[in-house]
């Protein structure tokens, strides 16, 4: 009997002990036959050399997506982001191999228009990694000045101290390159005060004590502070014309 001839006496003789309401299985695209069927006592008969278990195909189809999905942020190509989206297979901020959700990975690489994609798709911006940094933090420790600008519109704040004592402002202020001192102007245009103590476990820190040979940076945040200097004496003063002293203070003075 050929091998042929016996395979199917096999499909035969488990298809007539199949019960009157025993299940089909579909079959999988360029397969002859079903994967297997149920017979009567519920067991399945598998035709096919190992079990069919539809929760593993989803789990590998789901690792499939993921994997696209992170391979277009790594190569920067929004579009292949965006189909993988319309697929709806894989949430927006599932996580990849490193841990990063696709926002967070996508701003570590200064990937500006995956960033924009993501946000306008409904990335959530406020989700933190494993050390409870947020994008923006990713986004000014790294020097995208355009990220930031981005994720502060898109509502995070930039004032937000994390657990370390310090701010976006302050992590910008770390880097020596002209990326970094594009960061710092976006965060000081969005009202980050530029003399705002780090109050670290060791101590309170000055930001400009945080510069290192930026010099750039520098320049910058001191011409911030003078002008937040004057503003503040400006308010004062406007203070002190609406509310003055005590009268009867001037009058004991005369």
């Amino acid at each position: 009997m050929s091998v042929r001839l016996t395979r199917w006496c096999l499909l035969l003789i488990a298809l007539a002990v199949a019960s009157v309401d025993g299940k089909v299985h579909k079959r999988e695209k360029g397969q002859k036959g079903p994967r297997e069927v149920t017979i009567k006592n519920g067991d399945t008969l598998d035709l096919t050399g190992g079990k069919y278990d539809e929760g593993e195909k989803k789990k590998e189809q789901y690792s499939i997506e993921v994997q696209k999905m992170f391979d277009a942020i790594s190569t920067n190509e929004p579009d292949k982001i965006n189909k993988v989206l319309d697929r709806d297979r894989v949430h927006i901020d599932t996580r990849g191999p490193s841990g990063y959700t696709p926002l967070f990975e996508s701003v570590l690489k200064h990937h500006v228009h995956s960033v924009e994609l993501l946000i306008k798709r409904g990335a959530n911006v406020r989700l933190v990694n494993a050390q409870g940094y947020d994008a923006l933090d990713a986004a000014a420790f790294g020097g995208c000045a355009v990220c930031a600008h981005k994720l502060i519109r898109a509502g995070l704040d930039p004032n937000i101290a994390r657990g370390d004592g310090f701010n976006a402002l302050h992590r910008a202020l770390w880097g020596d390159g002209k990326s970094h001192t594009e960061t710092v102007k976006v965060l000081l245009e969005a009202g980050v005060s530029p003399s705002k103590m780090a109050k670290t476990p060791k101590g309170e820190v000055h930001p400009i004590n945080m510069i290192g040979d930026n010099a750039a940076s520098k320049k910058l945040l001191l011409e911030a502070i003078e002008n937040e200097a004057k503003l503040q004496e400006a308010t004062d003063a406007v203070k002190a014309a609406f509310h003055p002293s005590d009268p009867s203070a001037k009058k004991d003075e005369l």
